[in-house]
């Protein structure tokens, strides 16, 4: 590892809350806090300003199940729900909780 490979978590914390009052999507907000601890930290609501701004991600709920369905490598997926963002076009796959069973 090049010793310039650390600089980025070496920023100054009120430097980092100012860029993070900059960013525009909350898609954005969140890779911004996966940085590294120290973006972690200026990653908080308070300094998101865009919320009024934000659309809202389209949910689908988990497909259901196929009885000939026996393919192995798409079992890790098959209870997982996919969110679309209308805005940047991505999705993710994400397991809920089962709510039914209360």
């Amino acid at each position: 590892m090049a010793a310039n490979d650390n600089l980025w978590s070496d920023l100054h914390g009120d430097l980092l809350v100012e860029i993070a009052r900059w960013v525009k999507w909350y898609e954005d907000f969140v890779s911004f806090g996966g940085v590294c601890t120290s973006w972690r930290f200026a990653a908080v609501s308070e300094n998101f300003m865009y919320k009024s701004s934000q659309v809202p991600w389209l949910v689908f709920p988990p497909a259901p199940a196929k009885e000939d369905d026996q393919d192995q490598d798409q079992e890790h997926i098959k209870d997982q729900s996919i969110f679309f963002s209308l805005t940047q076009g991505m999705i993710r796959r994400v397991t809920l909780p089962d709510f039914d069973s209360a």
